[in-house]
């Protein structure tokens, strides 16, 4: 929904602020001792390649009054590397991009030095380092990074999933840091497809969007974002994606069991996505192929073959045991080796029976009633191994038809053994697939920590698994354990108040119930933030000026009510553009909680100068003296809980709306906000015709409430500012690390 709202003033054009960054230097020291564990830091992996790593590494901080986050997107990360001699040659990635171009190693020191903000992704990062040594030993190790830049405009974004097989279709979601309002968002997949439209929706907003990658290979994935002064900023990340192999659908040896010779029909179905190329056949197990059954004509490439079926009659004329193992291979190399117990052959004397199994039904969800029975019934002595441990489980001399229940999910090979009259023994196995159903839901979406609120969390655990169920952060990282690993299945209901695993309270943001379980003996993930899909629709806004706005006298109060956790974008731009043009961003992907909002916008652009319409003249001349206000919402994923823990500032003004500095008796202006929580708190003064700050002052540990600061009206340097216009700005940090947004005042000075 868009709201216009008219521009009561004239303002001149102003240029952008720059801010100058400082380089922060990380010293870190990779140490390589024998007998120590590895990881330390973001933790550690095993060496390998030319030989067995005749140490473990491990890598610490030295620096010990540097944290772990990366401040600046042109950091150098220095290493100093002991205990290993001679290094031959070493590879850098970052993200798992080789960037050795911008390490150099000079003695026992290390250096990665990025050339382009684009190479330190936003967000997150991991550093790999490989050396090795003259005697041929491969040492590997990895350090994790958070990364916040201070920088104008920072480009980020994540890929899910980042690895699969073709056609894989990718979910791109940006992750943006800007002080700019962004005004596109351009992508290149990689692959030839660029999505570059100036128009779509999702391109002005920055909505996730989807691409599928039809062939096999590295795709390097490139998003580029331009700010309001068409500034760009790239990322990139590897998406790679495999050709996958053929999918053999049936199989089966009829007969799998008998006397010699025996006569055993082998057929199987395949598919595959690019087309097929052979079935090879080893009916006895010798690993020497029996039969080549080609489809295509190596020599004709139309001759392309995506599903086909192959059979053959092979003759088993000796008494054994026969472990028939088959190999499916695609045109382009890929291989698929099936080699299961339902394509083993018995083979017994003369008089040895032939036999059936029989499950019904063989596939289904857990927890799966399987009915067993044979194609016989009269034989001395029926046996069931219904997991395929080697083990029988049931015994009868009467039937061989009974029921199993497979609680776990997973493919079960049930094995029926009979033994006849004459004491002969025959065996014939069937496949039983159990799958695994789970099912999450949580009573509501967003908690407030200072109303002691919690969340329900129910999980439904159809089949009985080892599980346990975790809260993680936006960044996937745990932040509490909610139920241990356990063998467990069925409801299992949980309750989250909003702490960590130090029962402290968690900084506010968006969080995610995570189920891990186990299934053949793989860890597996629920988490429904993988299949969220893109739901961005506009959000609707109250405007609280009418349909003039008077900056000096009142900010414009914008309000709006989110009915369920979403990310949350809200811009003012002029009229004429449906926000296309963006003068301010009060809120940019910003995760928020389900509740009622209000902003005030103090007639300010994102460079902290007078917003101006007359840039726009040319391009609008009829709406060009009104702003027009619009949003987007975007609901966060089904297993998201939005805590409301952090500070946040209100009612900010101060106490004369002209500020005569006093060089005589130093009276201050007081500048008066509420705070929501105890917090410190940031002030900082903006020429409102630069955007250049003049000063910026910290106030500790201030308490919940009605607070104020004062400031004397000079600079950093102590000197009386320049009579003109001003903005005032206040955020809050409160002590779980969470700050406020920004909330800012215009404020006139004159001598």
């Amino acid at each position: 929904m868009k709201t216009i709202v008219k521009n009561q003033r004239y303002q001149e054009s102003s240029s952008l602020g720059i801010r100058l960054v400082t380089i922060f230097v990380f010293i870190l020291t990779l140490l390589f001792t024998a007998g120590c564990s590895s990881g330390g830091g973001g933790g550690g992996d095993d060496g390998g390649g030319g030989g067995s790593s005749p140490v473990t590494p491990k890598i610490s901080i030295v620096a010990k009054d540097i944290n772990i986050t990366v401040l600046d997107p042109l950091t150098k990360l220095s290493f100093t590397i002991t205990s290993i001699k001679d290094i031959e040659t070493f590879q850098v990635k970052i993200n798992n991009i080789d960037r050795t171009e911008l390490a150099t190693l000079v003695g026992d020191i290390l250096e990665i030095q990025p050339t382009s903000t684009a190479m330190l992704p936003f967000d997150y990062v991991i550093v790999t380092l490989t050396l090795t040594d003259k005697e041929g030993y491969t040492y590997t190790q990895t350090y994790d990074f958070n990364v916040d830049f201070d920088i104008a405009i920072a480009s980020g974004f994540s890929a899910v999933p980042q690895i699969g097989y073709a056609p894989l279709e990718v979910t791109f979601s940006p992750k943006i840091s800007a002080e700019e309002s962004i005004q596109l968002y351009h992508w290149d997949f990689g692959d030839g497809t660029k999505n570059e439209s100036n128009t779509s929706r999702a391109n002005l907003i920055g909505s996730p969007v989807k691409h599928t990658y039809a062939q096999a290979g590295d795709y390097t994935a490139v998003l580029t974002i331009y700010d309001s002064t068409y500034q760009p900023a790239t990322s990139q990340l590897i998406v790679k994606v495999f050709n996958q192999p053929p999918v053999v659908t049936s199989i089966d040896a009829s007969p799998s069991n008998g006397s010699f010779p025996l006569n055993t029909n082998f057929s199987v179905s395949a598919t595959d996505k690019e087309g097929l190329r052979e079935f090879l056949w080893d009916f006895n197990g010798d690993g020497v192929v029996d039969y080549n059954d080609s489809k295509i004509d190596v020599n004709d490439s139309t001759n392309i073959i995506k599903s086909a079926y192959s059979n053959y009659t092979y003759t088993y004329d000796t008494v054994g045991e026969y472990q028939a193992m088959l190999t499916v291979t695609d045109i382009n190399g890929s291989s698929t080796v099936v080699k299961v117990p339902t394509i083993s052959v018995s083979v017994g004397p003369a008089g040895t029976p032939s036999i059936t199994a029989d499950a019904n039904p063989s596939s289904g969800s857990a927890p799966l009633n399987v009915s067993l029975s044979s194609n016989w019934d009269s034989y001395n002595k029926w046996e069931w191994d219904f997991d395929g441990d080697g083990v029988f489980d049931y015994s009868s001399t009467t039937t061989g038809s009974v029921d199993h229940n497979y609680t776990v999910a997973g493919n079960y090979f049930a094995r029926l053994q009979v033994t006849n009259s004459s004491g002969l023994k025959s065996s014939d196995t069937v496949e039983i697939r159990v799958d695994q159903d789970i099912a999450l839901t949580r009573s509501v979406d967003t908690i407030d920590m200072k109303k002691s609120e919690s969340v329900d969390i129910n999980v439904t655990v159809a089949g009985l698994a080892q599980t346990t169920l975790l809260i993680e952060n936006s960044r996937y990282q745990p932040i509490v354990t909610l139920l241990e690993w356990q063998e467990r299945s069925g409801v299992l209901n949980v309750t989250w108040d909003g702490t960590d695993s130090e029962g402290a309270v968690v900084s506010e943001g968006d969080y995610y119930v995570v189920l891990l379980y186990k299934e053949n003996g793989e860890t597996k993930r629920f988490d429904l933030r993988d299949e969220r899909n893109n739901n961005d629709r506009p959000l609707v806004t109250n405007i609280s000026a009418g349909d003039v706005f008077a900056p000096y006298l009142e900010p414009m109060l914008i309000e709006f009510n989110l009915t369920e956790a979403s990310e949350v974008s809200l811009d003012i731009g002029p009229d004429g553009t449906s926000v296309t043009e963006r003068i301010k961003t009060l809120l940019l992907q910003k995760p928020m909680g389900k509740g009622f909002y209000h902003f005030k916008w103090a007639g300010d652009a994102n460079d902290g100068t007078l917003a101006d319409l007359s840039e726009f003249k040319d391009k609008y001349p009829s709406d060009a003296d009104y702003y027009i206000v619009g949003g987007f919402s975007n609901r966060l994923a089904e297993n998201a809980v939005y805590v409301k823990s952090g500070v946040s500032v209100s009612n900010l003004k101060s106490d004369a709306p002209i500020y005569i500095p006093n060089t005589k008796d130093g009276k201050k202006l007081s500048i008066s906000f509420d705070l929501s929580a105890d917090a410190s708190v940031t002030l900082s003064v903006n020429d409102a015709k630069s955007g250049a700050t003049v000063v910026t002052k910290e106030y500790a540990s201030l308490t919940e409430g009605t607070q104020a600061v004062e400031w004397d009206g000079k600079d950093e340097e102590g000197k009386y500012i320049a009579p003109g216009v001003y903005r005032i700005g206040i955020k809050a940090t409160d002590k779980y690390g969470y700050t406020s947004l920004t909330q800012y005042a215009l404020q006139r000075i004159f001598y």
